[in-house]
């Protein structure tokens, strides 16, 4: 999407606010109202904002922040969105915190009666106010991972290991062709390698800037991933190592299971 001046203006307020109301966006702009509500409407349609009482907010309302642009935000809530539409009620998930994870639980908001063990306090306020869900946290040595806070060590190891799941979503850094889906971190990989292989499903979220690339730690060797959900910038030259188990993800659009390949 080519954002115009207006547009850019918005998303640079959300940057260090978690919210921007209609009217006084019209009057910094010095636009009338329906101009800034057909901006956000496109604003909206591709992933960056979310609606809210008035005016929008940043996608899990959480300001944006300088070091995360725009189109990085839209692609990391695009895979949320397309990831989320495996999980049906009943479900058992394991979640990682992370840039997507923490987007995938908020759509995970909109399915009833799940259970999700997580070691991402991100992931745990998002969801611990949902009645519907079964919140386990894996506790164990809490470190700063990101914008976020994480658990590792053979604590959250422990619990993580003796919770069953149906799904583990699980951020990497990078996927590659012969070196599977690793992460920069050492201290954190072996907290979510237990969370994919104690899943029947393992499902790797990796930006698109991070396919092809090879990170410190692995988490997933390649043939045992069952689908990897990245952006739509992915190039087509990389697609053949991947087969039927990659998933692009572009702003805006979203698959139904039944076309993701993957029997539910």
């Amino acid at each position: 999407m080519r954002l115009n001046s207006r547009q850019q203006f918005i998303l640079r307020a959300l940057e260090t606010s978690s919210y921007a109301e209609v009217k006084q966006l019209a009057k910094q702009l010095g636009v009338n109202v329906s101009t800034v509500r057909r901006d956000l409407q496109g604003l909206v349609s591709a992933g960056y904002v979310e609606r809210s009482h008035g005016g929008v907010r940043p996608p899990g309302g959480k300001p944006l922040g300088p070091g995360n642009p725009p189109q990085m935000v839209a692609d990391a809530i695009a895979i949320a969105r397309f990831a989320a539409t495996l999980v049906v009620p009943g479900s058992r998930v394991a979640l990682s915190g992370g840039s997507i994870g923490s987007h995938l639980a908020t759509q995970l908001l909109e399915v009833a009666d799940i259970t999700v063990v997580t070691n991402s306090l991100d992931v745990c306020t998002v969801l611990s106010a949902h009645d519907s869900v079964r919140l386990i946290f894996a506790s164990g040595e809490l470190r700063p991972h990101g914008t976020d806070h994480v658990a590792a060590g053979e604590n959250a190891i422990h619990v993580i290991e003796s919770t069953s799941t149906d799904f583990a979503f699980v951020d990497a850094d990078s996927v590659h062709a012969k070196h599977g889906a690793c992460i920069h971190t050492p201290w954190l990989a072996e907290a979510l390698k237990t969370m994919l292989y104690t899943a029947k499903r393992r499902c790797v979220l990796c930006p698109g800037e991070g396919m092809g690339e090879i990170g410190a730690s692995q988490l997933c060797a390649p043939g045992d991933i069952d689908l990897v959900f990245t952006s739509d910038s992915f190039p087509d030259s990389q697609l053949p190592p991947y087969g039927g188990r990659l998933v692009r993800c572009q702003p805006g659009k979203v698959n139904q299971p039944s076309l993701l390949g993957v029997p539910l």
